[in-house]
């Protein structure tokens, strides 16, 4: 018997609800796009799509875009900034952050001088 490069694999449809499939999308968008193109892309229906959206800028967790007569969605930038800067605050000691601010700061002089820039 030979075996099918899908076998012991779930498609994402069989192994995630409808509702995680618009959510996964939802936090992957690098750009403001529709209900349309987030429902094709979760593989779901447009009124599945569009309540989960709306509960998703409920949540706070996107923010609606009106771009002319259509309506997009996008991921709240300043929230994930500011959940990321908590993570890092929780997960590190003071010391452990200075350390790394220092680093990178040198990272940076370091480019600045090989490249011959100010930023």
């Amino acid at each position: 018997m030979t075996e099918s490069p899908r076998d012991g694999v779930q498609s994402w449809t069989e192994s995630m609800s409808a509702c995680d499939r618009i959510r996964a999308v939802a936090e992957s968008l690098r750009e403001p796009r529709s209900v349309n193109w987030i429902s094709e892309q979760a593989d779901a229906a447009w009124s599945t799509t569009n309540e989960e959206l709306q509960d998703l800028v409920d949540q706070g967790q996107l923010r609606r875009v009106e771009a002319g007569e259509t309506t997009r969605y996008q991921p709240d930038y300043t929230r994930l900034l500011f959940e990321e800067i908590r993570s890092l605050i929780e997960e590190n000691t003071r010391e452990q952050l200075r350390h790394e601010l220092v680093a990178i700061t040198e990272e940076i002089e370091e480019w600045q001088a090989t490249y011959d820039v100010e930023t």
